[in-house]
């Protein structure tokens, strides 16, 4: 009976002081001695005596320390990639935005006309570079959208500007193609050897000359001027109607560089 006594009493006591030990453990680290902590330090006792020694403290504290590490490192990490999400996002909404604004500040509404919201805002320019004697061989569909004329005047640094208000153009009997393009009241006259614009009040402009330039032989200039002039006095009594300049497209410009070189 004494000897049932004492082994109870042996393993009693083993028992308190294991627990007795993981309690003053718990205690020494500042934390209470719950059930969950106290299976926590039973864990660092490695050999089972009850006691948790101070290597087995030390590896224990190793373990938590590189356990911590790692949870910063993927604490870091993690907020690191929720910021590059969060900046992905605000440049893509960015882009979004941008393209939008884009999208609608060169949107060509039916009647030409740039818009935002539904909202006119500005037109469109089309411009398009030629040469002055290129009228003579242009396609009527193009010719039908010109609309203003740009060119520069020789002799001088002036860029002229003008409204098309007509266009006719046509062979006469010499055979000479000729193009009159009326320019409100003034009007310039294409030939395959000149472009000349007539003023009212003031003497005709050559425009461009393909004699002086070369394009056309220098013993045939007499014959070229004086069937221009023959034309010109012939283009006076044409029957021909004018062949007016659609506005469909209000500022479909065409440049014409004529011989000058293009415009800047």
């Amino acid at each position: 009976m004494d000897e049932r006594k004492a082994s109870a009493l042996s393993k009693y006591g083993g028992r308190a002081r294991r627990k007795s030990s993981v309690a003053a453990m718990a205690s020494l680290f500042g934390l209470s001695a719950d059930r969950e902590v106290l299976k926590l330090l039973q864990q660092w006792d490695t050999d089972g005596d009850g006691v948790v020694s101070l290597e087995e403290c030390a590896a224990a504290a190793r373990t938590l320390l590189a356990t911590k590490t790692s949870r910063r490192r993927w604490s870091v990490t993690l907020g690191v990639l929720f910021g590059l999400y969060c900046v992905s996002i605000g440049v893509l909404f960015g882009l979004c935005v941008w393209a939008n604004k884009v999208s609608r500040d060169v949107k060509v509404e039916d009647s030409q006309l740039v818009s935002t919201d539904n909202q006119p805002i500005s037109i469109l320019d089309a411009t398009t570079d030629i040469e002055l004697f290129d009228l003579l061989d242009m396609p009527l569909t193009k010719l039908r959208k010109m609309n203003r004329l740009y060119f520069a005047l020789p002799d001088t640094k002036e860029r002229a500007i003008y409204t098309v208000t007509s266009v006719k153009r046509g062979v006469l009997q010499q055979g000479t193609r000729q193009a009159t393009i009326g320019l409100c009241r003034d009007k310039m006259e294409v030939s395959p050897a000149f472009a000349t614009l007539h003023r009212p009040g003031h003497e005709p402009m050559i425009i461009a000359d393909r004699i002086k330039d070369g394009r056309i032989r220098q013993e045939s200039r007499g014959q070229a001027e004086g069937g221009t002039q023959r034309e010109r006095r012939l283009q006076t009594t044409s029957s021909s109607s004018p062949c007016r300049y659609s506005t469909e497209f209000p500022t479909n410009y065409i440049y014409l560089s004529s011989e000058l070189g293009p415009m800047r």
